[in-house]
C-alpha cells in the first residue's frame, strides 16, 4: 500500500480541521505546519537525515598588499572575511619583509578590502599572491556533524577541538604538523533577512586550495514548506507521523497544552523511533562531557557514535 503524501495546503487544512475554523491570525496556519516539520526533523537523530558533504579549501587572489605603520591593507575581491577571522597569505613576494604567514583580520572596510598587523617596513608586496582562508562552508542545510576525515590517499588526522584550544593552538602553532584540528562555528548574518552561515574553522589554515579536501557525514535540515503543492522533505512513511503532529501542535497552540493528539503523537513517535534503527533518542546539543579537557565540542562523537 503506498504512503499518504501531504502537501503543504493539506496540512495546513489540518489546522483548520482539529480547530474547528482558521487558527489565530498572530499564528496561522503555515507558521504552525513548519513549526512541526521542524520539530519532528529536529526530534531525533534519524538515520534519513544523514548525508555526505565534501568540503573544498578556497583560494582567493589578492589585487594588492600594502604594509604602513605595521599595518596590511589587501584588497582581496569578495574575501569572505570578518574580524577575527583566521587566514593564510601564500605566494606574495617583497623587497624587504615576506607577507606570506598566518594572520588574523582586523578590520573589514568592504567586501573587497580588510586589514591585519603585521610588522615590518613600510611597503607594497611586488607580487600579491593569495588569501586562504582557515575555515571552510559547511552546507546551507547542516545541522549537526556526524563524523569528519581527510581525503583519500591523506595521511593527516582531523580532529574536534574547543573554541580555547583552537585560540591557543593559532596563538602557538604547535601541533601543525601532521594533524588538523576543526571547531563548528557560524558566520555572523549577512543581513538582517539572512540566517548565519555555519562553517568549518580549521588549524592550520590550509596551504593551497584543495577539491574535496574534507569529507563527512553530517545531519540536514529539512527546508520549510511554501507553496500551496510543496510536500515535506521526510520519508512517506513519517507523513503520517508529521500529520499527528501537526495536529497536536496547532490545538496546544490555541487550547490544550497536552491533549489526546499530543499522547497520539508520542505513542506514534517512539514507535517509527524503533523501527528507524539509527535513532538514539538524543537531544540535540551539548555534549556532557569529552575527552579534550570536558569542553562540549558538537553534537555527536567525530567517529560517528551518536552519545547521550
Amino acid at each position: 500500500m503506498p504512503f499518504v503524501i501531504y502537501t503543504f495546503t493539506q496540512l495546513q487544512d489540518a489546522v483548520s480541521h482539529v480547530l474547528g475554523g482558521a487558527p489565530d491570525s498572530r499564528a496561522p496556519a503555515s507558521l504552525i505546519v513548519n513549526r512541526a516539520l521542524s520539530y519532528l526533523v529536529k526530534k531525533r537523530p534519524w538515520r534519513w537525515r544523514q548525508k555526505s558533504m565534501s568540503l573544498d579549501f578556497v583560494s582567493r587572489a589578492n589585487t594588492s598588499l600594502t604594509r604602513a605603520a605595521n599595518v596590511v591593507t589587501a584588497v582581496c575581491s569578495a574575501h569572505g572575511l570578518s574580524p577575527g577571522a583566521n587566514f593564510r597569505i601564500s605566494g606574495s613576494e617583497s623587497a624587504s619583509v615576506s607577507f606570506n604567514n598566518t594572520f588574523t583580520v582586523s578590520t573589514v572596510t568592504n567586501v573587497n578590502t580588510f586589514t591585519y598587523p603585521q610588522t615590518g617596513t613600510n611597503e607594497a608586496a611586488t607580487t600579491a599572491g593569495n588569501m586562504i582562508p582557515a575555515f571552510c562552508a559547511l552546507p546551507s542545510d547542516f545541522s549537526a556533524l556526524i563524523s569528519l576525515k581527510s581525503a583519500v590517499n591523506s595521511f593527516r588526522d582531523v580532529r574536534p577541538c574547543s573554541p580555547a584550544e583552537l585560540l591557543e593552538k593559532r596563538q602557538f602553532a604547535y601541533g601543525a604538523s601532521y594533524e588538523m584540528w576543526y571547531l563548528i562555528s557560524w558566520l555572523g548574518q549577512a543581513s538582517v533577512t539572512s540566517e548565519p552561515t555555519p562553517i568549518l574553522e580549521l588549524f592550520p589554515a590550509p596551504d593551497a586550495a584543495l577539491a574535496g579536501a574534507l569529507v563527512g557525514l553530517y545531519y540536514r535540515r529539512a527546508p520549510a514548506l511554501s507553496g500551496a503543492t510543496d510536500i515535506p522533505d521526510i520519508p512517506g512513511e513519517f507523513q503520517e507521523l508529521l500529520y499527528v503532529l501537526v495536529r497536536a501542535l496547532a490545538i496546544s497552540s490555541e487550547e490544550e497544552q497536552a491533549g489526546a493528539d499530543w499522547e497520539f503523537f508520542n505513542r506514534m513517535e517512539s514507535e517509527f523511533a524503533a523501527d528507524d534503527g539509527a535513532a538514539q533518542g538524543v537531544v540535540l546539543g551539548q555534549l556532557p562531557r569529552t575527552l579534550f579537557r570536558g569542553q562540549g565540542l558538537s553534537q555527536f562523537d567525530p567517529n560517528g557514535r551518536v552519545r547521550a
